[in-house]
């Protein structure tokens, strides 16, 4: 079964049930060709995330990136404006 989009957003919930029951439905793009399928998932297909998975890939994070600048580095990159104003 071909639908178009405005009638897929209509009937969404049956064409899933349809979808579900085997039938093949296809769902027309702009110029009337095949867009896209509508397919049941198989059970158990959905791929579980695996924390941990780069674990020792990486190379180690250089910490020294995340200090904070010296006043001297402030005013060497034109942000005197971000240093407390000396009374």
């Amino acid at each position: 079964m071909v639908v178009t989009v405005p009638d897929a957003q209509s009937d969404l919930a049956k064409l899933v049930q349809r979808a579900l029951e085997g039938e093949e439905i296809v769902i027309a793009g702009k110029a009337g060709d095949a867009g896209v399928k509508l397919v049941p998932v198989e059970p158990g297909s959905r791929q579980r995330p695996q924390y941990g998975r780069l674990a020792g890939k990486l190379p180690p994070m250089d910490l020294e990136r995340f200090r904070p600048l010296t006043d001297e580095e402030l005013r060497a990159e034109g942000f005197e404006r971000c240093l407390p104003d000396d009374k």
